[in-house]
């Protein structure tokens, strides 16, 4: 049996603070059994073999408070309008509550509210997301604690050529815990983009524990990109879970740069045939005791299914990278084409990384493969550079710029492309 910290007090406290009454009868009783779900299992530990790695200590050394939403002052409202992302569609959270919502023209047939609106219109639907819930730890805590989040439900054919822009920012308050809830449902035949990006303005020490889920139907097309530029001191544990029917694509891209703790899970269920996963990762860790965590699994459950995992990294000073690529293939699955690599640069010596590709196949006829890399920068390239008149110090963001790059190429949206690369950049040394 797992040995687990347990939290009690400020879970319990965080629990009250948000417990009005003011609820449905249904979600009180689920988020009260989720409470008692979590404190029974309390935080995984380092002899949980998928937690081995990582020191999740400062998440029950802190006694965090609950999220509370803060108005947008004048300084939030020029970070926002000063974001180099143009966009009409944009929802805006603060310390995990729906503070405002912007949209452009929407093609009919295309739902986007705060889950706690869409509560209030249709809680039955919501309830059905709500209930299919993973049982794990930090699935548990952020439905007992519940924030907010987004819905967004493209109908049957619906076309979004425009990316939904949901921004998160923790401000002003400090030592919370924020716990967003996301469901994005894709349709039969319909196409959508999220971009969720997380930042912090004037606060340091807080906690988000995310979960997004993604519903892609028959046919359906889905690009979901996640920057996280959180705060230095900031804990983000994050659980992305996607189902796929057939015929359907996802395509899924991860940027890492903030937080003193990050956790990435995602899970992918490929449940029809001919459904096509692709998955693109960049995380860069820069300071002194950063933890940045990625664990992926894709599960084939379905025939014809492809699968491309490509996550990169580059780790500097006394930081450690961990990285879990698991790639399961069912019995009943067949034709299966799936690839995973992860390569990483290593900048110092004192840096940690930690590249466990898995397979784990239980079906005949099938491609797969996988593969890792870790090293330093090649010595010969920042030479050559450098023997051209190039500085090294200029020389070396050259370098990891190019390492970088080849993540940006496998975006075919060009403004995205642009807004991910001027959040993640070299003009200071990592």
């Amino acid at each position: 049996m797992i040995s687990t910290t347990h939290p009690v007090t400020w879970v319990q406290t965080c629990f009250a603070e948000q417990n009005t009454g003011a609820e449905q009868a249904w979600l009180s009783l689920f988020r009260k059994k989720k409470l008692h779900d979590f404190l029974q299992k309390g935080f995984p530990t380092k002899r949980d073999e998928r937690w081995k790695y990582i020191d999740l200590s400062a998440l029950s050394k802190t006694a965090f408070s609950a999220a509370s939403l803060s108005e947008q002052s004048q300084r939030i409202k020029k970070f926002i309008s000063e974001r180099k992302l143009q966009n009409d569609n944009t929802i805006i959270f603060i310390n995990g509550h729906c503070a405002d919502i912007h949209m452009g023209q929407l093609p009919l047939g295309l739902i986007v509210c705060s889950l706690q609106q869409a509560l209030l219109k249709d809680d039955m639907q919501i309830k059905s997301y709500l209930l299919t819930e993973q049982d794990h730890s930090f699935a548990a805590l952020n439905a007992a604690l519940l924030t907010d989040g987004v819905f967004i439900q493209a109908d049957k054919d619906v076309v979004v050529t425009k990316p939904i822009y949901c921004i998160y920012i923790s401000t002003e308050q400090q030592a919370f815990v924020a716990c967003p809830n996301n469901r994005i449902v894709a349709k039969e035949n319909s196409q959508l983009k999220l971009i969720e990006e997380y930042v912090s303005i004037d606060t340091e020490s807080y906690f988000n524990n995310v979960h997004t889920t993604i519903h892609a139907e028959a046919n359906a097309s889905v690009e979901y990109y996640k920057i996280q530029n959180e705060a230095l001191s900031a804990n983000h544990i994050a659980h992305v879970t996607i189902y796929q029917q057939k015929q359907s694509q996802v395509k899924t891209y991860f940027f890492s740069n903030g937080a003193t703790l990050e956790r990435e899970d995602v899970s992918v269920i490929q449940l029809g045939d001919h459904a096509e996963t692709r998955m693109i990762g960049f995380y860069k860790l820069g300071r002194d005791h950063q933890q940045i965590d990625h664990h992926v699994q894709i599960n084939h459950q379905a025939s014809h299914g492809t699968s491309t995992m490509l996550y990169k990294g580059i780790v500097d000073k006394k930081s450690k990278a961990i990285f879990n690529g698991k790639v399961w293939v069912g019995q009943k699955a067949r034709k299966i084409c799936a690839h995973q690599a992860n390569h990483n640069l290593m900048l110092s010596d004192s840096a940690e990384v930690n590249a466990k590709p898995e397979l784990e196949i239980y079906a005949d006829d099938v491609k797969c493969a996988h593969g890792v890399t870790i090293g330093k920068i090649n010595e010969q390239s920042l030479f050559y550079l450098q023997s051209r008149g190039i500085p090294k110090t200029q020389a070396l963001k050259i370098v990891m710029n190019a390492f970088f790059s080849d993540m940006l190429n496998h975006i075919a949206d060009d403004p995205i492309k642009h807004y991910i690369a001027s959040q993640v950049n070299y003009d200071e040394p990592v």
